[in-house]
């Protein structure tokens, strides 16, 4: 099912920046699902936000300005997120269009924004050959044609 067969609202998370890792906004919207009791399934992948992803089931409520903030997370769907950051020389594009390439064969969702600085969202399913992908993000940070985070990851991600 996708966003435009339901209809979906807005929720916002709050983001907290650390010196490691300073966000650009204060909050995120995400699109997702009302499942009619306080709880959302999130329909799109994050770009800030972490601990969650795509069809992830989170609680929401909202504020008094009508506003819908994510309480916390009750179910993870078990998709991973990872954010890369492209070292761009020059014309973005080839690189951008080898990333898209390289990780669209291992069936994973790519999403880029930019400029003036870029980023790529990754929506890794559950299934996916999660040891192909995390040797491609390895090879990639290693030749420095990007960094990576790692915003979203299970146990079967991390025993990799």
């Amino acid at each position: 099912m996708s966003v435009e067969d339901e209809a979906v609202v807005k929720l916002r998370f709050q983001l907290v920046p650390d010196a490691e890792r300073p966000e650009p906004v204060e909050s995120e919207g995400l699109w997702a699902f009302d499942l009619g009791d306080g709880t959302y399934r999130l329909a799109n992948v994050p770009w800030f936000v972490t601990g969650v992803a795509l069809d992830d089931v989170v609680e929401a409520a909202p504020s008094a300005d009508g506003t819908l903030w994510a309480i916390r997370s009750l179910r993870w769907s078990g998709r991973h997120v990872v954010r890369l950051s492209p070292i761009i020389n020059g014309d973005p594009m080839p690189l951008l269009e080898r990333i898209e390439a390289g990780f669209e064969q291992l069936d994973v969702g790519i999403e880029s924004i930019g400029p003036p600085e870029w980023l790529t969202a990754l929506d890794i399913p559950a299934d996916a050959d999660l040891a192909a992908i995390k040797n491609l993000l390895r090879e990639g940070a290693a030749t420095q044609r990007w960094t990576f985070e790692e915003a979203c990851v299970g146990a079967r991600w991390d025993a990799l």
